[in-house]
């Protein structure tokens, strides 16, 4: 029998050395333009919202010179101390509160000047103690003291249409909110939140425009 040729068989064609180059450098750019997409994705993911409510803190506002203290004994001296104030002052509508214990009005060093302190102190029917902080400058913060609090993780709260920060220590616990001038306080025993609440609803901002008009 006639013996058949078998064909021989045709070694794959390789590719041409610049065609491989010309891959591998676009696959290299493919690679890091994902990279550089993920980077720029995760630093977009880990910026914190701004709150819908942000404050403008006045860094301006000029310090201060020293004045003497003012001490008030009657709920009705409120006005009189909001009129001596340079920015509203946090109070409880009158009437609608605890009692008014004592409150005064005066300086503290800060920054090479002055910065002013309003601090009002209430008790309620069953001798409960609550104070109500007013701080000029705004920047002022570090003046609200740490006696021990720290943050809590419970949603914030509105003292007077601010967003207020929660803090506690062991006794007690603190909201305080910085608006465009001033800093305000409320300090307060280990209540339930519904109680904070009714609290946060009776207070409000003496102005001396408000207290004139009184």
């Amino acid at each position: 029998m006639p013996r058949t040729k078998t064909a021989p068989k045709r070694e794959p064609r390789k590719p041409h050395p610049r065609l491989k180059k010309a891959l591998h450098v676009l696959l290299m750019t493919l690679l890091a333009v994902i990279l550089v997409a993920l980077f720029y994705l995760a630093v977009i993911l880990g910026q914190p919202e701004e709150p819908e409510n942000a404050i403008d803190i006045d860094q301006t506002q000029p310090l201060l010179t020293a004045s003497p203290a003012l001490n008030i004994q009657s709920e009705r001296q409120v006005a009189a101390l909001a009129e001596a104030f340079p920015v509203p002052v946090l109070a409880f509508m009158e009437g609608m509160g605890p009692v008014l214990v004592s409150g005064t009005s005066y300086d503290q060093a800060y920054e090479g000047g002055f910065a002013r302190i309003c601090e009002l102190r209430y008790t309620t029917d069953n001798g409960l103690e609550i104070t109500l902080t007013t701080i000029y400058p705004a920047r002022a913060v570090e003046l609200l003291g740490k006696d021990g609090y720290t943050l809590t993780g419970a949603a914030a709260q509105n003292l007077t249409g601010l967003t207020a920060v929660r803090m506690e220590n062991a006794d007690h616990i603190r909201l305080h909110a910085q608006a465009s001038d001033a800093i305000y306080a409320l300090t307060l025993p280990k209540l339930t939140d519904d109680t904070i609440t009714t609290v946060t609803r009776v207070l409000e901002l003496v102005s001396k425009e408000s207290a004139s008009g009184t």
